[in-house]
């Protein structure tokens, strides 16, 4: 199993950043393209990072952006555009050996909560992601759709989005966590994300890791591990029902609200590895 530390435009410079992680006992980035990522990145500094990831035997994948992405949004002057974003992202990410680039099958409609209008974004979506995916396919860079909070949160709305479009798929295991407590409001029966693992156990290619929590009714995700109610036991599903190998720890704000110190973070890394070498 790989496991890779996320990094974002704040983490700057990444050459910098590649040798960190590689101390810290990480295999690979997760480097989100935010704000005006590629676009802003010169040639020189995309071989500093690629002569980095070589030099320390790493490699690098990518999350596209998400805020305003319109993937989904039966607007098809919306939608293209944001089309046109994430094939530039494929372009870039391509430089990379055995990179991939999330999506977040982001859109957003004024009455999208109507059936027929959530129809038409999952119609929307469906075009929209089969097209990147084929495009990706092309540019030897697996397209993985994340299961996200804001849209199909369930997992038979979701599916489509993946089992439809030969894209690849990304398993948040908080937001699928979420989706079950959404429906079920019962945090006991929520934490079995099992039925996400099977519905894409061919289709798994990276999970996005973190820890959860639920208190006072409100949601928190993104947590430090140990932090939250998350079963490790969900990587033994994973190690043993899919062929998914790269595990990214995306860990943001403690419950309370303070960004996770890089310490917590690492600390992540080896419960993990601690659990695997044993319970695997």
């Amino acid at each position: 199993m790989q496991f890779g530390k996320t990094v974002r435009f704040g983490d700057r410079p990444y050459i910098n950043a590649v040798k960190q992680a590689k101390e810290e006992g990480f295999d690979f980035l997760d480097i989100g393209l935010k704000y005006n990522l590629p676009e802003s990145m010169t040639a020189e500094q995309v071989a500093g990072l690629k002569e980095a990831l070589s030099e320390f035997q790493m490699t690098a994948g990518f999350h596209a952006p998400w805020k305003g992405l319109q993937i989904t949004s039966p607007r098809t002057e919306l939608r293209e555009a944001s089309i046109a974003l994430i094939k530039r992202c494929i372009d870039f990410a391509s430089q990379f050996p055995d990179t991939y680039l999330v999506l977040h099958p982001e859109g957003q409609s004024e009455l999208q909560q109507l059936p027929e209008v959530k129809a038409a974004m999952l119609a929307a979506g469906i075009t929209a992601i089969k097209e990147l995916a084929e495009y990706a396919k092309k540019k030897t860079v697996p397209l993985c759709v994340e299961n996200i909070k804001s849209n199909f949160t369930e997992l038979n709305e979701f599916s489509p989005l993946v089992k439809k479009t030969g894209a690849s798929f990304c398993l948040d295991v908080g937001h699928a966590f979420f989706s079950n407590y959404k429906k079920q409001r019962s945090i006991s029966n929520a934490n079995d994300i099992s039925q996400w693992i099977n519905e894409f156990k061919n289709e798994l290619a990276i999970v996005h890791f973190h820890d959860f929590t639920v208190s006072n009714g409100q949601f928190y995700d993104h947590l430090p591990i140990g932090d939250g109610i998350l079963d490790l036991e969900v990587l033994t599903a994973i190690s043993k029902k899919t062929k998914c190998r790269k595990i990214a720890l995306e860990i943001g704000k403690k419950a309370n609200g303070n960004e996770a110190t890089n310490e917590e973070k690492v600390q992540g890394l080896k419960k993990i590895k601690n659990y695997l070498k044993t319970y695997r």
